[in-house]
């Protein structure tokens, strides 16, 4: 649980400093998705936003949508595909 709340204030003290950094996103996307899978899924979509080519970023994304049998993420793994065609994780949700 500290470990966690550190992490996620360290996030937000990177946001605050720099508002565009997709892997402070990507760190507070990967937190909610336990507990609050829409903000999750708005702060992934945010590190794609600010970062296209950060794949962790498109590929969670896509296993949140995935999880709410969502159509679009199918097109988040491709885009994983795309980006690191050798990525197993991709290949396999």
């Amino acid at each position: 649980p500290e470990e966690r709340a550190e992490s996620e204030r360290d996030a937000e003290r990177a946001l605050a400093l720099q508002a565009e950094e997709p892997l402070a996103h990507l760190t507070l996307a990967e937190l909610a998705a336990e507990t609050n899978p829409v903000e999750a899924k708005q702060r992934a979509s945010r590190a794609i936003e600010c970062g296209r080519h950060l794949v962790e970023a498109w590929m969670c994304r896509g296993r949140l949508r995935g999880r709410e049998a969502d159509e679009y993420a199918i097109q988040d793994f491709d885009e994983v595909l795309q980006r690191s065609p050798r990525d197993v994780h991709a290949l396999t949700n």
